[in-house]
């Protein structure tokens, strides 16, 4: 019989054993000393690292992860290890993270938990502020930036940061981060080009991460400003006696025209400094005082707000002191005008003396003048600079008329008096020769008078100052007789008939050009060349009758002869 005394002991024993077993293998088999590896410090790490720990007495081939977020559980990941014993992370989600590691011993048995293991995962780039750093500060590209920068990061802090300055791409520069400060006087801008670069400022926390602050620029202007003379005619001609006056345009792009200057320098000597207002160095007191005479350049020089200097010298001024020398020499001649060169001609000249006289070039053309007669003339130039010089009263004598007279009171056998209303409206009436009508110019009395007459020509003289013109039947021709550079009469021939001239005669007042002057001299040329034809047509036609005679007196004398011869035969 069994002792149930001895059976009470026997099952308390195994029963014993048995818990004593199984907790042996229980606490074998729990994860301990865990501990985080890869991390960046001991507290804080981007998000990727590695917990690592030992294996109880018997190795389990499984592990259990239970993950805390801030303290709250989130996930639990069964056989969540990637080794043996350790466990890889990677989550860049900003929080605490801790990590509990329980054993897997058999099928739905697992271990004692692990102790915990905690990382705070660090997401947030670290603060970069520039605080002193004026926006938009200009440099020239030869200069220096001075930057004082400020870095900070509230978690895993800024222990070995550093800041990485990019200006253009090519100006880095790496700092130190010194108690919260990246300090530098020495960015350099070498290579900018002109305009805005902005300020990449980079910089790295604890744990690596990067941080960027672009929002603020450096203007580069390396170069001078823009400089004209929108108003200015290039050489301008003055004596070195008169001022100058220049309006100056300035602009820059870039930094702009704050504090700055024009330097005008013309010969060397006569330097002036205009400030710049509104964009311009306005000045009508640049003087030429010492110049020589000749072509000078104008050297403008201009600083913009950086001090970046521009030179303007595609002007120039023609300095010209000198009164031009004035000559006059015949060059051809006939019965009625006068063509005169003169030597030295600058700029515009007048003539004086009689005539419609005309300066076209360096030719002085004088119409509608008597024949046989000499006049004195004088041509006065004015230079571009002002300088006047006058020729020396010269005398010039048309060709003689072979005994036609001159246009005086004793020629005339009847005048007859045209008045106001009559000039004006046109006048017309018939002239023999040596006949003339009168009219008033100006208060004064001028003369349109026949001196010759052919089949188809007429030769009008026009007083008080002497002019004459051929003109054929239809013709017009035009007199300038009060000295206004005006034409102011205008002759007609209408028709020549029983020895009479019709003539109209009208007041006119038409500006001589160069281009009337031609239309004037073809027609007394066409009219001279046809009263020289009919001049030879008349010789002919008395050489015929000169002939006709000569043979009826032959015709007569040789009858004569015969007759006589026959008388005295009887």
């Amino acid at each position: 019989m069994i002792n149930k005394k001895n059976l009470f002991i026997l099952g308390i024993s195994l029963l014993s054993i048995t818990f004593i077993f199984l907790m042996g293998f229980v606490l074998a088999s729990t994860a301990t000393d865990l501990i985080v590896e890869g991390n960046a410090t001991s507290l804080y790490d981007e998000g990727v690292f590695t917990i690592n720990w030992t294996a109880g007495g018997d190795v389990a081939s499984n592990y259990t992860v239970h993950l805390y977020m801030n303290d709250v559980h989130v996930l639990t990941t069964l056989n969540a290890n990637t080794s043996t014993t350790g466990y890889d992370w990677s989550n860049t989600t900003q929080a605490n993270y801790t990590f509990t590691i329980e054993a897997v011993v058999a099928a739905n048995a697992t271990g004692t938990n692990s102790t915990n293991v905690s990382m705070y995962v660090d997401s947030t780039v670290p603060t970069i502020t520039l605080p002193n750093y004026l926006n938009t500060t200009s440099k020239i590209n030869s200069e220096v930036l001075t930057l004082n920068i400020t870095v900070a990061d509230a978690l895993s802090g800024i222990t070995g940061s550093f800041c990485f300055i990019d200006v253009n791409g090519t100006s880095n520069q790496t700092i130190a981060v010194d108690s919260g400060w990246c300090n530098s006087t020495v960015v350099n801008l070498t290579g900018s080009t002109d305009g805005n670069h902005t300020l990449n400022v980079y910089a790295n926390d604890t744990v690596g991460n990067i941080g960027l602050n672009n929002s603020f620029v450096v203007q580069v202007d390396s170069t001078g400003p823009t400089i004209t003379l929108p108003e200015y005619t290039n050489v301008t001609y003055r004596k070195n006696t008169d001022t100058l006056t220049l309006n100056i345009s300035v602009s820059d792009a870039t930094s702009g025209l704050t504090g700055s200057f024009c330097f005008i320098d013309v010969n060397g000597t006569s330097n002036q400094t205009i400030a710049v207002d509104s964009g311009w160095c306005n000045s009508t007191v640049v003087n030429l005082t010492g110049s020589t005479d000749g072509n000078h350049t104008l050297k403008i020089y201009v600083n913009d707000t950086l001090n970046n200097i521009k030179l303007n010298d595609s002007y120039a001024v023609q300095v010209d002191t000198t009164a031009p020398s004035i000559g006059l020499t015949i060059s051809s001649y006939s019965t009625n005008s006068l063509t005169i060169a003169i030597s030295g001609v600058e700029g515009a000249c007048t003539a004086t003396g009689s005539g419609t006289k005309t300066i076209l070039d360096s030719t002085l053309t004088v119409m509608g003048l008597g024949c046989g007669i000499t006049y004195p003339y004088t041509v006065a130039c004015v230079d571009l600079a002002s300088n006047t010089g006058t020729s020396p009263s010269t005398s010039f004598s048309t060709a003689g008329c072979g005994g036609s007279s001159s246009s005086t009171s004793s020629l005339w056998n009847a005048t007859w008096v045209v008045n106001e209303d009559q000039f004006t409206n046109g006048f017309t009436g018939e002239l023999q020769i040596k006949g003339r009508m009168k009219v008033s110019i100006d208060y004064e009395n001028h003369y349109i008078g026949l001196l010759e007459l052919t089949q188809t020509t007429a030769k009008i003289d026009v007083s008080s100052e002497p002019q004459q013109a051929t003109l054929t039947i239809g013709d017009s021709r035009r007199f300038e007789v009060t000295g206004d550079n005006l034409y102011d009469l205008l002759v007609t021939l209408n028709s020549i008939e029983n020895n009479k001239a019709n003539i109209t005669i009208l007041s006119i007042s038409e500006e001589i050009t160069s281009a009337t002057i031609e239309e004037e001299v073809i027609k007394e040329d066409t009219a001279l060349e046809k009263e020289e034809i009919e001049y030879v047509q008349d010789d002919k036609t008395n050489l015929t009758w000169l002939w006709v005679i000569i043979g009826l007196v032959v015709i007569v004398v040789v009858l004569y002869f015969f007759k006589n011869k026959i008388f005295k035969k009887k």
